[in-house]
């Protein structure tokens, strides 16, 4: 009876510690979000007038969905997104590393707007033309917020304002004294490809190693690359990238499907940028108003 009892309590005891232990795992496992670990809350808000009046009811939702995104990419499903009123964004962030908080504010706040465009030629790459386009594109900006302030009926009797033919952007580390770090290029089909029609985007390196993003067209967006790059062989093309041109390169052959986009990357660099590119550009980019650091209100006990 007594061996009985004895062996009894053993397997009690067994069982209580795989309790334990399964419990202990399962408090690591827990995803702990802003209330349990403390973070940063962050309040965005969009601008809407450079949205069209019929997409702004739905604009904060799209830009969240976007956003979600590219934290997915990240693993990161603890983050909380929330639309707040009409075209407010409030973010929550756990934990209180300020470089990560920095590099995670990069993916709420870049445009990701990404596009393969041919660099003009040289005589048009002169101080006077660059001030005249740049003058042509705040005219159109500003057209554009005028005719977005239209009602319905106005609108639907005026035509939008249309895109400059070409635009300026800049050129990380350009030393041309002419230029002065920018470049005008083309800025409308078929001489300019979205990178809308990627279907995929991966990290990589170049030739020499370091750290690039592998891209690859699919669909119709390969017949349009494989035609802007096959009808301006030896005229040089930018990949721009919210307004700067990441790298130019000189078109030596038909291009249809795959490439790399170069520009002195970290490699933390190239995965954010994979990240932002998978999850798609932003309709408007958020402007952040206000920023908190939350001190963690239920603590270890809680978990």
């Amino acid at each position: 009876m007594m061996q009985n009892f004895g062996r009894g309590f053993v397997f009690i005891a067994l069982l209580i510690a795989a309790c334990v232990w399964a419990l202990q795992d399962y408090q690591n496992d827990i995803k702990k979000g802003i209330d349990l670990e403390g973070g940063t809350e962050l309040l965005y808000e969009i601008p809407l007038d450079q949205i069209d009046p019929s997409q702004r009811s739905t604009v904060a939702a799209d830009i969240k969905d976007v956003i979600s995104r590219r934290f997915d990419n990240y693993g990161l499903k603890e983050i909380s997104v929330a639309i707040s009123g009409r075209n407010r964004l409030l973010i929550q962030l756990p934990g209180s590393d300020n470089d990560e908080l920095e590099r995670l504010k990069g993916q709420i706040e870049r445009a990701g707007e990404l596009n393969f465009q041919l660099v003009a030629p040289d005589s048009e790459q002169t101080e006077a033309n660059i001030s005249r386009i740049e003058g042509e594109m705040v005219q159109f900006e500003q057209a554009l917020i005028a005719f977005n302030s239209l009602d319905e009926a106005q609108r639907a009797s005026q035509t939008a304002p249309e895109s400059p033919r070409q635009i300026v952007v800049e050129r990380p580390g350009g030393t041309d004294e002419l230029t002065a770090g920018k470049v005008v290029v083309d800025n409308r089909a078929p001489n300019m490809v979205s990178a809308s029609y990627l279907s995929n985007t991966n990290p990589t390196t170049n030739e020499t190693g370091q750290p690039a993003v592998g891209f690859e067209f699919g669909g119709a967006g390969a017949t349009l690359f494989a035609d802007m790059t096959g009808e301006n062989i030896n005229r040089s093309m930018a990949i721009v990238l919210d307004g700067k041109a990441m790298s130019i390169a000189t078109i030596n052959a038909r291009i249809s499907r795959n490439g790399i986009l170069e520009g002195n990357f970290t490699a933390d660099e190239v995965n954010d940028l994979v990240s932002i590119l998978r999850a798609g550009s932003l309709p408007a980019k958020p402007v952040l108003v206000n920023q908190q650091t939350v001190g963690a209100l239920l603590g270890k006990e809680s978990v």
